[in-house]
């Protein structure tokens, strides 16, 4: 994937939640166990540099407030900070 669902972003390019339906942290934590019952390595990324970055994306690498936006309201999420 990449970043197809999240975060989710509003119409002028600032992430406003972790993703459109609310379920990202949850689907990631069944992910993770299914990886561990197999005994499968996950590496965590935020972009993948194999494919090109969209437009929103690029928003977050060049647009200071836009990168604020994305840490204050994806990155720590529920008051958890993301090593930072």
């Amino acid at each position: 994937m990449e970043g197809q669902n999240t975060p989710d972003f509003d119409r002028n390019g600032f992430p406003r939640s972790l993703d459109r339906d609310g379920t990202l942290l949850s689907d990631l934590g069944k992910f993770l166990d299914l990886a561990e019952e197999y005994n499968v390595f996950v590496i965590l990324v935020l972009w993948n540099g194999a494919v090109g970055i969209k437009d929103m994306y690029k928003g977050l690498i060049l647009n200071d407030l836009k990168l604020e936006a994305y840490i204050k309201t994806v990155l720590k999420v529920g008051g958890y900070s993301v090593g930072l």
